[in-house]
């Protein structure tokens, strides 16, 4: 089981609990900033405000457009080196890495912040657009599900879902600079779940290590 406190799959520290297909793990032991942010989570310390804040996300981007539409992505040259088997089961590779690696790099990402992110979507959902069920569920596993974000076609949910993630991290755009600034793929997924997914039950070391996969599978430094 995953969990998650802002619109994340799974037992949320006070928010809808679903189940999603995800891998199990053990939080990371940091004892910097993030670390401490992590701790307070998980033993309900910043429950109450998160809790707050995360309800009041998932409305704002449950009550806009903005995530059905989205510009077309810029091909990037890193995009190319991407190897995304037909399966897209390689070893801590969500499906469809490569497509939402190029989207996230297309929209102003860092190469390290989308390997970051993509991280992060391997233990959410695996990649799988059509993951969850109606209360809960997506690449990120929204919590509350906004309508139409599974509607049983994968490949026009999987484009309306990553627009629907850029929404989502416009309203946490103040983490947006740290997440764009970290040089690991591993501190890039540290950083998104702690401040954009806020998980009850971190997993921090599948994140940063499927993380670390995308990089290696798209020529990224990691």
């Amino acid at each position: 089981m995953g969990a998650f406190l802002i619109a994340a799959s799974a037992a949320t520290v006070g928010i809808v609990a679903t189940a999603l297909v995800v891998i199990s793990g053990t939080p990371n032991s940091s004892t910097n900033l993030l670390g401490v942010a992590v701790a307070e989570v998980q033993t309900g310390g910043a429950g109450a405000s998160l809790e707050l804040e995360g309800q009041q996300v998932v409305q704002e981007v449950a009550a806009s457009n903005a995530f059905s539409v989205a510009s077309p992505p810029k091909v990037s040259s890193i995009f190319q080196l991407c190897e995304s088997s037909a399966l897209g089961g390689m070893a801590l590779l969500p499906l469809n890495y490569a497509t939402i690696v190029n989207f996230l790099i297309g929209h102003g990402y860092t190469s390290i912040a989308a390997a970051g992110i993509a991280g992060n979507i391997y233990q959410e959902s695996g990649g799988n657009p059509e993951s969850g069920d109606a209360a809960a569920g997506g690449l990120i596993g929204w919590t509350p599900l906004p309508s139409g974000y599974i509607t049983g076609d994968p490949s026009a949910d999987l484009q309306t879902q990553l627009a629907g993630l850029l929404t989502f991290n416009d309203h946490l755009g103040t983490f947006l600079p740290a997440l764009n600034a970290a040089t690991t793929p591993a501190d890039a997924a540290y950083v998104y779940m702690t401040d954009f997914e806020r998980p009850g039950f971190p997993a921090a070391s599948n994140r940063e290590d499927s993380a670390i996969a995308v990089a290696d599978a798209c020529g990224f430094t990691s």
